[in-house]
């Protein structure tokens, strides 16, 4: 007899599928609906910071260029190798060449489909579990967050993208095993969880996820001595492969990266002692948990109703909840700690809370007398609680994520035709992988090595005065002050590292170096002091206002007056540098000690305005980019402001004195 079809799940697994896909079809709208910022040459523009590194090594495997040394990473150190490509550049340089389309429209498709299949092991694995509205509404309530949308967008050519799928597609499995123990199916089971483990690894390079489910199925396992045996088996097999995958000592990539994960480092890892005020930007600013409900809901109300029925969750469902241990572990430290990132995580932890206190609650219908009652509670009250969960306004109101501007992608493919082959880009390290895409630049520091010291210093160097500056990027272009300066952080600290470090540099000529300055970068000088220093406060990117700036400068008070619509805000002004065409730089004074300094930049009848306070007032980052003519030690390559401008690092000649 043929096997039936379950319509239920069939259906609750097409509009689950169909539900996720809903904000990428707004980002796709928007995206085509404004071309003019989101097109460059016939394609949509990546970005996402890693997106660049992903897409040059998929491009790169495609045309059989793929790199086993990296020479245009982490420059000077040139460190960088690859044993294999990931999975993620493989899969997209399959397609390139299966396809000849181009990386950013197949990245622009299939990044949405990519974000939404995690809500297929999702259903069937609550379906397994035996409640498929748990799977159902957790699934979409999941996909529809902000805090799972923040890390999965369109062309978010990332790894986060499949990283819940991967998660779910072992819990599905490893259940499966438990079910189906005593049969040899089992072991198939188990094989495809070691199977989808070992591809996870390959993906995201993070052990620590399926360690842990295998050691939940450890424990659901234990009674039962065949089926123990078979998980003991795959899990070793899972710890030899990624030991060989890693040439690390036997079982230490592992066992670090779960001590890590908890927070416990039990070998040196230096990309993790740096200071946690080292972190992306999306990253750098924490929202308490309890203050995180605007992430997966529409209001507090659901939120709460997820926090009650969390317990009772985890009990009626304990051996699958087992199985997704590093969610509960990653809820736990998103308590903790407060990260926007680990919110992601959270959010289907929450999301399947929520759908099965709903449940319960529909369940007391079973109780009620009244008909009209009955049928509310049992049967409308669900679907209702359902959709007003869904924040539906942040959803339909949803804007691609502008990471780099068009502009400035135009000016990341000068540096061909600006620089030798041989350059060095200095810049901010989220640049750094788009420039070796767009250029074939090597570059000093990107996402994957922001964690070194170098980040710390760039960002000290960028707010030093020019002098400072042009010494410690000569010195940074050292290797050998490169690794005293990550000696002397282990025993002095960060903030006192840089102090003592730029003490001790004394410059070295090296040649063919470039510092590359983006407007987006004035708006992180909150993020470099707070490495730098330990705190930070912003640089104010102020409206434009007319040649002179008569209405918002007021003399008499040495103050600037912003107005945005009907608000307004008032600096204190201790000096203003007018700054012409040509650099020409004209200073002006008030009697104002307490005030700040206000730059006022005039280029082709525009204007522009930046305030810095006392921290950044002489910084380099700020004079650099706004007076943009020949310095000591500086030669100006190309001014293309207020979008991108470009020097190049010479011997330094210090003035000479007057008589």
């Amino acid at each position: 007899m043929p096997h039936r079809i379950n319509w239920t799940l069939a259906i609750a697994l097409a509009l689950s599928f169909v539900f996720s896909l809903l904000p990428h079809f707004v980002e796709i709208r928007q995206y085509f609906k404004h071309r003019e910022v989101f097109f460059l040459d016939g394609k949509p523009i990546i970005q996402n910071p890693d997106g660049y590194f992903w897409g040059r090594l998929a491009k790169e495997w495609a045309e059989g260029t793929f790199p086993k040394e990296d020479p245009l990473r982490n420059f000077p150190e040139d460190d960088v190798s690859y044993a294999y490509p990931p999975l993620i550049s493989f899969i997209y340089g399959i397609l390139l060449r299966l396809t000849g389309i181009d990386l950013e429209w197949l990245a622009f498709w299939l990044s949405p489909i990519f974000g939404s299949l995690f809500v297929i092991p999702f259903v069937l694995f609550w379906h397994r579990l035996g409640n498929l509205w748990v799977g159902f509404g957790g699934a979409v309530i999941t996909a529809l967050s902000s805090a799972y949308l923040s890390r999965v967008f369109v062309l978010d050519l990332d790894t986060d993208s499949l990283n819940l799928f991967f998660i779910f597609g072992i819990a599905l499995f490893l259940l499966l095993a438990y079910q189906k123990r005593g049969n040899w199916q089992a072991y198939l089971f188990v094989a495809l969880a070691v199977l989808f483990s070992l591809l996870f690894y390959w993906w995201y390079a993070h052990p620590e996820f399926f360690i842990l489910q295998f050691f939940g199925f450890l424990l659901l396992a234990l009674p039962y001595r065949g089926l123990f045996y078979v998980g003991l088996m795959g899990l070793l097999v899972i710890w030899f492969s990624v030991y060989f995958l890693t040439g690390s000592i036997i079982g230490m990539d592992i066992l670090g990266r779960i001590f890590l994960y908890f927070g416990v480092p039990i070998v040196p890892i230096e990309s993790k002692s740096v200071p946690d005020v080292l972190k992306t930007i999306s990253e750098q600013g924490k929202v308490s948990f309890f203050n995180s409900h605007s992430m997966y809901f529409s209001s507090e109300f659901p939120f709460y109703i997820a926090l009650v029925f969390l317990p009772v969750l985890f009990l009626r469902f304990f051996k699958g909840q087992l199985l997704l241990l590093p969610l509960y572990a990653l809820l736990f430290l998103s308590v903790v700690k407060g990260s926007i990132r680990l919110y992601m995580y959270s959010a289907v932890i929450l999301a399947m809370s929520f759908a099965y206190g709903v449940f319960l609650i529909s369940r007391l219908s079973d109780f009620l007398e009244k008909k009209s009652l009955k049928i509310f509670v049992g049967y409308f009250f669900p679907p209702l609680m359902f959709v007003f969960a869904i924040n539906w306004l942040s959803l339909m109101d949803r804007s691609p994520n502008l990471f780099i501007s068009k502009e400035v992608v135009k000016d990341l493919q000068r540096l061909k035709e600006l620089t030798p082959e041989s350059a060095k880009i200095l810049s901010w390290w989220d640049y750094g992988y788009a420039i070796v895409y767009y250029s074939k630049r090597t570059v000093f520091h990107d996402g994957g090595s922001q964690f070194s010291i170098k980040t710390p210093l760039i960002a000290y160097a960028l707010l030093q005065e020019e002098e400072t500056s042009h010494r410690l990027f000569s010195c940074i272009s050292d290797p050998l002050f490169n690794h005293r300066a990550w000696e002397k952080l282990k025993e002095l600290g960060l903030h006192r590292t840089l102090e003592q470090s730029t003490k001790e540099c004394q410059g070295k000529s090296y040649t063919e170096i470039y510092i590359l300055i983006t407007e987006d970068m004035l708006s992180k000088t909150q993020a470099m002091q707070q490495l730098a220093y330990g705190r930070g406060s912003s640089l104010f990117r102020l409206p434009s206002c007319e040649k002179d700036c008569k209405e918002e400068l007021n003399r008499e008070k040495g103050t600037y007056t912003q107005s945005i619509g009907n608000l307004s805000t008032e600096y204190p002004v201790k000096e203003i540098l007018w700054i012409e065409d040509g650099g020409k730089v004209k200073r002006e004074t008030f009697d104002n000690p307490k005030g700040g300094t206000l730059y006022i930049v005039k280029k082709n009848g525009k204007t522009y305005g930046f305030f810095a306070g006392e921290k950044l007032r002489n910084s380099a980052l700020l004079s650099l980019y706004t007076i943009r003519k020949d310095r000591e030690g500086f030669r100006l390559v190309y001014d293309n402001f207020p979008y991108a401008v470009m020097y190049e690092i010479i011997s330094y000649k210090p003035p000479l004195s007057l008589p």
